[in-house]
């Protein structure tokens, strides 16, 4: 289960501030805010996986250390 402070770690890590990441995510840094200080994201956790299963949204990451410009997809093979 993914945490709060983990969810800040994770934006630090890519060296973005809070209203940088909330801005490219279209939420408000107090929404942002209120996620990283939140101890248990259960029920945020929960709607992921249920998303994720019904195959509703195919998960993207960008390279965030520069080793590559394209986004990364993760097909249903590799899952």
């Amino acid at each position: 289960m993914i945490t709060g402070e983990e969810m800040k770690n994770a934006r630090k890590k890519i060296g973005k501030t809070q209203e940088q990441l909330a801005e490219e995510l279209d939420i408000s840094s107090r929404q942002l805010s209120r996620l990283e200080n939140v101890e248990n994201l259960e029920r945020y956790d929960k709607f992921l996986q249920l998303v994720v299963t019904l195959e509703l949204y195919e998960p993207v990451k960008k390279d965030v250390w520069g080793d590559s410009e394209d986004d990364v997809k993760i097909s249903k093979s590799e899952k």
